[in-house]
């Protein structure tokens, strides 16, 4: 057996395309038309961002930190919601509850908002158009919110860092 490479001989190549040229002229120019029509009717979405200094919840003397070990330890969790290592994490998990879901569905009127039957469908939606990005090396927590009203989406990210506290202050007390 030889151990040969095998070349390119690029004159094939060039009399390939000169061959094909007009059929890679016609994809290109319907690829390039149905970009300009996707373009031109699509719906825009827009991207609401807003960057918080997560409060510090996982010191082991804090009232909420202990108040968020009793409800894990109900939830038989065996510490696992708190076994999280940030406070980034733990904001996270307490942003992602139905409790403050619900708190923000309430306030924009979402159930009408996502045409939803039920207050489940309401935080599925919700949930879609959410993103919590957590930042390891400041520690800050970036809230985006995906939507085709910008005002909405604004308001909707800049009431999660609201409903945040509100509910640790109802789990702290």
């Amino acid at each position: 057996m030889e151990n040969r490479q095998k070349e390119i001989d690029l004159s094939k190549v060039v009399l390939v395309l000169k061959d094909n040229r007009q059929q890679i002229g016609i994809i290109t120019a319907l690829t390039t038309l149905l970009a300009i029509v996707y373009c031109t009717f699509a719906t825009p979405i827009f991207t609401a961002k807003t960057i918080i200094n997560p409060p510090k919840l996982t010191d082991a003397g804090s009232g909420v930190s202990q108040a968020l070990s009793g409800l894990a330890a109900l939830a038989g969790g065996g510490g696992g919601f708190l076994s999280q290592k940030t406070d980034s994490d733990v904001a996270i998990a307490l942003l992602n509850t139905a409790a403050l879901k619900n708190m923000i569905i309430e306030r924009f009127d979402l159930l009408k908002y996502f045409n939803a039957k039920d207050i489940e469908l309401a935080r599925t939606a919700l949930s879609g158009k959410v993103k919590f990005i957590p930042d390891m090396k400041s520690g800050f927590l970036e809230i985006d919110v995906d939507d085709k009203d910008p005002k909405l989406a604004s308001n909707i990210a800049n009431y999660y860092t609201i409903a945040l506290g509100q509910l640790i202050s109802n789990i702290a007390y």
